[in-house]
């Protein structure tokens, strides 16, 4: 046998996965050093390669090298040279706006040629170029491991995230729709940032077809625009050049709501115990003529007012994804997802039902360019329960009652030209096209109106009727938006110099916004909030970031620059909108052409690794956005009782945000990170109150502000003793005047507006501490105990998501005595869930599946989300109530009771 004097490939690899922003946020990149293990000199011209793709690159004189572009995924990276054997590291991940590390360390042995080494690479604990604070989770995690519903859930599981009373997330202390959502490099979130918008914040996309979902908080690089809390990044995967196919059912919930049931009230602890003559004043408060509840729960696949959208009458929520090479068309590969939901909610009424199908295809003309071209359409039409209108479905059918129906959808269209240039530079051209749909109109009836002029014809809208607490009327608002958004976005990375990556581009976004909105509707056609407009917006931006990378230093340098042009005239003076003439006639002041305006956002990031496992990072950064354009193009007529007018001429929304932490590696498993993080916030949206003649309104403006500090500490276990699990605990303090753009609106007017607060105070969505846990148990092949030959632990796992948070704040009424009190000075009480998922993975025929169950709310725990002032409590208003038990006793102030689920997932 022939032997000769070889490299042995001693693989020291340390997958330092780092944050850094590039490749427009879809891609990653593999860099390292490659040395003599005896000598410890360079190596040069060493061959690095991805296997089974066209990626590679070669060791330069110093024995550095560095691969870009590489889509999101699990690799095996070879090595070679001549004169050294093959070398081989399997499992090499590579994340969104990371940069994978591997250095390898060469030593010289004799081996038979033809030889290979492989090393299976782990994922390393410490990011030594993380600037910032960054978390990402792929989507196999989240489609079968984690016991989640959607992306909302994974995101509340994240270091920093917190919930409000509706559900609706917030990031580091900001206000709802701070957060800007991304879908393959390109924003997805809703320009009118709408209160019921929360469904469709990010995406209804199957968990299966996404390759990734990032998270950038608080502090980003100059890429990022629009956002002042921080950027969800959701990467879809593409098609392979093999066939798979993954078909997934998920029951609905096996256990039945409490609050399914007529006088459920009688099954509660402190009612079940009491005398039958005790408990009459629990039961349900409107009955017919014979003493029966009128009450009756009905699944949305039964209700004949939707049969409409349901389609399919079977409950439970289905998903199918296929890909492969397209055939007949070689270098073409394909991604086909769909998932459809019908869920009855789990208070006494409500639904939703989610309809999504994307397509994407991808064309690789040969190594250097790629062409994709993405369609999806989704469709998401819910009913959220409000206890005003608990019998209305009664009513509805008696013909004297309805209640609103959401429908929301998304057509998107993206295509996407990867072009790279050379070994060092590539760049992105991208063009999509968005369109989304909100309305909410009652079920019953139809508003119909002129689509010219806005006028109403409202002569068959049913008026609200109050009668013992509850309501038997139609919803007293009407409302439907639509934005259509033309986007280009292009970007180009370049490694000029081996410390040195730069990365610049620009992006334009054409908005065309439609928006009516009616509120206080009655028979008569009056409404005091009435909003009928089309504008179109422009939106742009040019940005460049510097990578300045050392061993012991690594510096992001980046500039941002935001035009916006509203398209779109305006007042100069808001409080001197208009006047009386001669003639006693109000008349409008004059109104001018509103500027484009211009705005620069410096942003900086320091690293320093002081050692294999510790590193500091410091970062700060401006960071700017658009007010909503649902409070600058709002209502712009005084003639409306108690107007509230939109300000074309509002500053953009500011965040000046600073964080500073340590990362530690404790042993080979497990890693720490501690984070301290300030934000200071101004111009923010406010509305303020006009006392002018003849008529008085409220305008929103630039009036608000808030001041975030805190810490978050995160610990993390890699899979280790078929163990793996993260802990992170949040603490921050959120304070400012107000916490919604339109408070100021709803609580003052001409007896007090004065009494408005300029001062800061605890904000509605202030969580002092929130805590969470996730741990995953996985069991391999022929583990366990085995009965008759069957191993019921093999392949099988555990996920455990535990949540703790202190409660929310409250403005107490005054009880008899008080003359004072602050506000938001009383808190709600904690709030505990514990989530569960057990899974069992089996192989059949060549098919590979999966059976599971999944439980959320595993002890039934009461979770107060919402109560009265009075007494702070969630089901009782107090002695003096002039209310009933039954409407006293909201279930929607309770967060979700125990839901048991079951299902299965099939791969071929």
């Amino acid at each position: 046998m022939f032997k000769t004097k070889n490299a042995t490939v001693t693989l020291l690899i340390g997958c330092l996965l780092n944050a850094v922003t590039v490749f427009g946020g879809t891609t990653g990149k593999i860099a390292g050093r490659i040395i003599d293990k005896e000598s410890g000199e360079p190596l040069v011209g060493v061959n690095v390669v991805i296997e089974d793709s066209y990626l590679g690159a070669s060791s330069d004189s110093d024995g550095r090298y560095f691969i870009i572009n590489i889509s999101p995924g699990v690799y095996s990276v070879q090595v070679s040279m001549i004169g050294y054997e093959l070398g081989k590291v399997a499992n090499v991940q590579v994340s969104v706006d990371l940069t994978t590390k591997m250095d390898f360390e060469l030593s010289a042995t004799v081996l038979d040629m033809g030889e290979k080494v492989v090393v299976i690479a782990k994922k390393p604990l410490v990011q030594n170029d993380a600037t910032a604070q960054i978390s990402s989770v792929n989507g196999s995690t989240i489609a079968e491991k984690l016991p989640v519903s959607d992306i909302n859930d994974v995101l509340a599981m994240q270091a920093g995230f917190s919930k409000d009373q509706q559900g609706k997330l917030h990031l580091r202390g900001g206000r709802y729709g701070e957060i800007t959502y991304m879908v393959d490099g390109v924003y997805v979130s809703d320009p009118f940032i709408d209160p019921f918008s929360n469904k469709f914040a990010g995406t209804a996309t199957s968990s299966d077809a996404m390759a990734e979902l990032q998270v950038l908080s608080g502090t980003f690089n100059a890429e990022y625009g629009n956002s002042m809390s921080g950027v969800v990044n959701i990467v879809t995967k593409e098609g392979d050049d093999s066939y798979h196919v993954k078909f997934q059912y998920e029951s609905p919930a096996l256990n039945e709501s409490p609050y399914h049931s007529t006088d459920w009230l009688l099954s509660t602890d402190e009612v079940k115990n009491l005398s039958s003559e005790e408990q009459e004043q629990y039961l349900d408060a409107w009955k017919d003529d014979n003493g029966n509840s009128l009450y009756e729960f009905e699944s949305v696949i039964n209700d004949e007012t939707f049969k409409d959208l349901i389609l399919v009458p079977v409950l439970g929520d289905f998903s199918l994804n296929i890909d492969g090479p397209v055939p007949l068309i070689p270098k073409m590969t394909f991604l086909l997802s769909g998932r459809f939901k019908n869920e009855d909610g789990y208070l006494p009424w409500g639904f939703e039902l989610v309809r999504d199908i994307m397509g994407k295809v991808t064309y690789k003309f040969n190594p250097k360019i790629k062409l994709c071209a993405t369609i999806e359409r989704s469709q998401d039409y819910h009913q959220d329960y409000s206890h005003y209108y608990k019998y209305y479905k009664y009513y509805e059918q008696t013909g004297i009652g309805a209640y609103g129906l959401v429908k929301e959808w998304r057509n998107r269209e993206l295509i996407t030209w990867a072009h790279t240039l050379n070994r060092s530079t590539f760049y992105t051209l991208r063009l999509s096209h968005l369109v989304s749909h909100f309305e909410f109109k009652d079920t019953g009836t139809s508003v119909w109106y002129d689509t010219e002029t806005g006028v109403l014809d409202s002569s068959t809208y049913l008026e609200s009727i109050g009668a013992g607490g509850f309501v038997q009327g139609g919803t007293d608002y009407w409302w439907e938006n639509e934005s259509e958004t033309y986007n280009v976005k292009f970007d180009l990375t370049s490694q000029i110099h081996q410390n040195h990556q730069i990365k610049t581009g620009f992006e334009v976004k054409q908005h065309e916004i439609f928006r009516h909105y009616i509120q206080n509707l009655t028979k008569t056609g009056a409404a005091n909030n009435l909003e009928y407009y089309r504008q179109k917006p422009l939106e742009a931006a040019l940005y460049l970031q510097d990578k300045i990378e050392y061993d012991y230093l690594i510096i992001n340098l980046g500039l941002r620059l935001d035009y916006f042009d509203t398209q779109t005239s305006g007042w100069t003076d808001m409080g001197d909108i208009g006047y009386v003439d001669s003639n006693g006639v109000y008349q409008s002041n004059a109104t001018v052409d509103v500027s484009p305006r211009y705005h620069i956002s410096p942003r900086i990031g320091l690293a320093h690794p002081f050692s294999d496992n510790s590193m500091l990072h410091f970062s700060y950064g401006h960071f700017l956005q658009n007010p909503a354009y649902s409070s600058m193009y709002v209502n712009r007529s005084v003639w409306a009782s108690a107007a509230l007018i939109g300000d074309v001429m509002m500053k953009p929304q500011k965040t000046v945000a600073f964080e500073i932490g340590l990362k530690h590696a404790f042993s080979s498993s497990m890693v720490a990170d501690a984070t301290v993080f300030l934000k200071d916030i101004t111009n923010l949206i406010g509305s303020t109150y006009y006392s002018r003649y003849p008529y008085d309104y409220t305008i929103y403006n630039n009036s608000d502000f808030a001041r975030v500090q805190g810490f978050i500490l995160i610990v993390e276990n890699q899979f280790s003793n078929y163990l793996s699990g993260m802990v992170n605990y949040t603490y921050s303090i959120a304070e400012g005047n107000e916490s919604d753009p339109s408070e100021g609106f709803s609580n003052y007017n001409a007896s007090n507006y004065y009494l408005r607060p300029n001062r800061e105070y605890y904000l509605d969505f202030d969580r002092r501490h929130v805590f969470s846990a996730n741990a995953d148990l996985r069991f391999p092949d022929d583990y366990g105990f085995s009965l008759w030959g069957f191993r019921p632990l093999e392949n099988s796992g555990i996920n455990v998501v535990l949540d703790v948070a202190s409660g929310l704040p409250y403005t107490p009424i005054l009880s008899e005595g008080q003359t004072t009190v602050d506000k938001n000075s009383e808190r709600m009480s904690w709030t505990v869930n514990l989530d569960l998922r057990v899974n069992r993975n089996f192989r059949v025929a060549g098919f590979e599946g999966s059976v599971f169950m999944k439980v959320n709310n595993l002890f039934d725990r009461l979770n107060v989300v919402n109560v009265w002032k009075k007494t702070g409590e969630a089901w009782d208003e107090g002695n003096t109530s002039s209310y009933t038990y039954d409407r006293q006793a909201d279930p929607s102030n309770i967060g979700i009771r125990r839901c048991i689920k079951i299902g299965l997932y099939i791969k071929i």
